[in-house]
């Protein structure tokens, strides 16, 4: 019998017969052979905590994505980080586990540490996960301040000028005064933004001979005050004379007007008259524009809404930001270096803080000394009164000029001189003198050849550089 299947053909024959089967068995193959292990996962594999001055929780997700139990712990590296014990976790396949991390942040300091997760995966034992961020933080800074010296009956003022150095905003209470009833403090609370200053009076009247001290407390912020009663009348006066080395950073901020080309010309053409002047390591920066960086000339074009306000000019040009390494400033306000800052203008100063609060914040950089070129006392007919630089000029003994009148070389010179880091003849006196007392010595010995003229005592030779000049004199009653 023959039957047609598709294209092959089959054929049957019969038989009656016995029939033996034969049947041959095989093993079946399996399909997987591997043992069975867990795989770990983590998400995420970064941590940012972000910008915070509280503590921040983050979350880690172990999963296990193998077939066995996965055993994992998690140990933090960085102090700042707080996580678990180093329990294990046991996570089932196709599991999860959330770990919880709390960084807390240690002032301003950054974060940049890692947390270390350690498991019986046997492809990834140990798998590290980056952890990041930045502590937020006020710090507050200041110098002590020394009266030196105050006769018993006379009062001496000073400043404390604490400055917030830190990288967020700082809320300031009042501040307070512990230790001699010989001080006294004048402050109020405040506010201060990342390097802001805020200034206090401070003021020393004793009434006890020998040293006395105070201090002012602002926040967690211990400023020292301390001065010495005398119920001598005798002054000592030392005057260290340089020995021509210190550097000496000049600053100008001028108005950028048009009623001021012919000024701003003239300082042009003079500007090396002061660098002779003051000769040594001087240096002369010139600021025009509201963003405080400085311009190669006096006469460059500028468009500055900040023209009638030449403290915050000045202000603008000495912020931390344009003095840092790499920014427009840079090089400028040297370490050790004099700061003597020349305000020219021909309108009034309308800066929006006074010229106390100016001169102590720039006295807290550096040794300052204010120098004007505008208008006198009362105007003239082409400039305003100056105003409040006038002050700032008067309280820290620079150089005075109108602009009205004043030849802009003779300016320059006088100020160079005035900034010269040489020894000077002048000597200037703190107190008002008996000149029948004076005594002058340089360096031990006695200079005989000396004029008082005013307040100060002119020697006929300047001093060696280097040397120590020693007046010593009585006074009647206070300063």
């Amino acid at each position: 019998m023959s039957l047609i299947k598709g294209a092959a053909l089959l054929r049957f024959h019969r038989y009656s017969g016995p029939v033996l089967l034969l049947l041959a068995c095989a093993a079946p193959l399996p399909l997987d052979s591997a043992e069975p292990s867990p795989h770990i996962r983590l998400s995420p594999w970064q941590i940012d905590f972000g910008e915070s001055s509280e503590p921040v929780t983050g979350y880690l997700t172990i999963l296990n994505i193998g077939d066995d139990t996965l055993n994992a712990f998690v140990i933090s590296e960085d102090s700042q980080v707080e996580g678990p014990d180093m329990a294990v976790r046991e996570v089932a396949p196709g599991g999860s586990a959330v770990v919880v991390l709390t960084w807390r942040p240690e002032g301003d300091a950054a974060l940049d540490g890692q947390v270390r997760v350690e498991s019986d995966d046997p492809d990834d034992p140990v798998l590290e996960v980056p952890v990041t961020g930045q502590g937020l933080a006020g710090a507050l800074t200041s110098d002590d301040v020394d009266f030196g010296q105050v006769a018993l009956g006379c009062e001496e003022s000073g400043a404390v000028i604490v400055r917030n150095t830190g990288n967020a905003w700082l809320a300031l209470d009042e501040p307070s005064l512990s230790g001699s009833d010989a001080f006294s403090l004048d402050g109020e609370a405040s506010e201060l933004q990342p390097d802001e200053v805020a200034a206090y009076t401070v003021r020393f009247a004793p009434s006890l001979e020998g040293a006395d001290e105070a201090w002012v407390e602002v926040a967690d912020l211990r400023v020292k005050l301390s001065g010495t009663g005398y119920a001598s009348a005798e002054v000592v006066d030392v005057f260290e004379q340089p020995d021509g080395t210190q550097p000496v950073d000049v600053l100008f901020a001028v108005r950028a007007a048009s009623s001021m080309e012919t000024v701003r010309a003239e300082l042009d053409e003079h500007i090396g008259v002061l660098l002779e002047e003051a000769g040594g390591d001087t240096q002369v920066g010139i600021v025009l524009r509201d963003d405080g960086c400085f311009d190669e000339a006096f006469s460059t074009e500028v468009e500055a809404s900040n023209q009638n306000k030449i403290f915050m000019l000045m202000e603008g040009a000495l912020k931390t930001s344009n003095l840092s390494e790499g920014h427009c400033n840079d090089g400028f306000l040297r370490e050790g270096a004099a700061l003597h800052l020349v305000g020219v203008s021909d309108m009034p100063e309308q800066s929006v803080n006074s010229s106390d609060y100016y001169v102590a914040l720039f006295s807290s950089l550096a040794p300052a000394t204010f120098h004007g070129l505008g208008g006198p006392d009362g105007g003239c007919e082409t400039a305003s009164d100056f105003g409040p630089m006038w002050d700032a000029v008067e309280d820290t003994e620079g150089i005075a000029a109108s602009i009205c009148d004043a030849d802009v070389e003779d300016f320059l010179r006088d100020l160079g001189r005035h900034a010269s880091t040489q020894p000077s003849r002048t000597l200037e006196l703190t107190q008002s003198p008996l000149a029948e007392t004076l005594v002058v010595t340089e360096d031990g010995a006695l200079r005989d050849e000396w004029v008082l003229d005013g307040g100060s005592v002119v020697v006929d030779e300047a001093p060696a550089t280097g040397s120590t000049v020693r007046v010593t004199y009585t006074v009647d009653g206070c300063p």
